[in-house]
């Protein structure tokens, strides 16, 4: 049955200080895991989900830190409840949660125009 979103996507993204990068995205990634996500930077490389680590950084001095969220992978759908409970938590000791909601509208933002921009075939501005 056919789905009325796209299952695959590849998004050139340019911000207004000049920065460039790719996201690419997919569903159908199928025998293995595949969320690797990479950061580059003028300080080094941050790679998302590289086997064996949740999180490893590749300083340019050479330093390396790794970071292990695996437990929270690891519940599968379940892993949310952490994320869930942090943010209650934030709420009821009014602190700021590690991800706002400016940030989380900035993200739809984003999104809305990749869509938009799928459909017209040209750059969109994301205010």
């Amino acid at each position: 049955m056919p789905i009325d979103n796209e299952d695959t996507a590849m998004l050139l993204l340019k911000c207004q200080n000049g920065l460039s990068g790719m996201l690419y995205t997919s569903w159908c990634v199928y025998g293995c895991n595949d969320r690797e996500t990479h950061i580059f930077g003028t300080e080094g490389v941050m790679k998302l989900f590289e086997d064996p680590w949740s999180i490893a950084v590749y300083k340019k001095n050479g330093e390396k830190i790794f970071y292990d969220l695996k437990k929270w992978a690891a519940r599968g759908s379940e892993g949310a409840t952490e994320i869930i409970n942090r943010f209650i938590s934030c709420v009821l000791e009014k602190k700021t949660p590690f991800v706002t909601p400016e940030e989380g509208v900035q993200c739809m933002k984003v999104l809305d125009a990749a869509r938009r921009s799928a459909k017209t075939g040209t750059w969109e501005k994301v205010y």
